[in-house]
């Protein structure tokens, strides 16, 4: 219970960096040769996922000591006649044991709005399985986050699932959220 504890408080540390723009940049030297093995196998794994690209961001370590890669993932998808862009951001940690899975900014919504916007994340909420959403009052949008703890030798194939899990939860998403929506 307390690794799991850990691992949840070092993700909203990680989140909170990550909103903050707070990550220091990397001198060219401190940047890795490579990705961790879980993050390149996950983007091995990414090309052959339709209408999914993704990029090997960044890596950081968090003041806690943990190090993490930041991978950028965008979905592109059709449904019902209409064209989804998803930006994903996905963060894997060096143990290969926690894949953090955000869409930040899913709607950004007029101030006005946001007692109807926080009822209805608040109902998302009560029947998702898994998925968070955030209402930010800081900028008024919407974030959507998924978490999967893991082992290392599964976490590539879980947070490619995962991935396409969070596009259609968030499908469902833009549906109830749509008219709330200022872009």
């Amino acid at each position: 219970m307390a690794a799991t504890l850990r691992t949840r408080l070092a993700a909203l540390l990680v989140l909170c960096l990550l909103l903050a723009g707070s990550t220091p940049a990397l001198a060219e030297e401190d940047v890795p040769s490579r990705a961790f093995p879980v993050t390149e196998d996950f983007l091995a794994r990414a090309e052959s996922i339709e209408g999914l690209s993704c990029r090997y961001e960044d890596r950081f370590t968090a003041s806690f000591g943990m190090a993490f890669d930041v991978v950028d993932a965008v979905a592109d998808y059709s449904s019902e006649g209409s064209h989804y862009t998803i930006h994903i951001r996905a963060l894997f940690s060096e143990d290969g044991k926690s894949v953090y899975l955000y869409v930040f900014h899913l709607i950004d919504f007029a101030e006005e709005s946001f007692a109807d916007v926080l009822l209805r994340v608040n109902d998302l909420n009560a029947g998702t399985n898994g998925v968070k959403l955030y209402v930010d009052t800081a900028d008024n949008s919407v974030t959507a986050e998924l978490d999967l703890i893991t082992r290392e030798a599964c976490a590539a194939e879980l947070a490619a699932d995962g991935v396409g899990y969070l596009v259609g939860f968030v499908e469902g998403v833009f549906a109830v959220l749509a008219d709330y929506s200022i872009a």
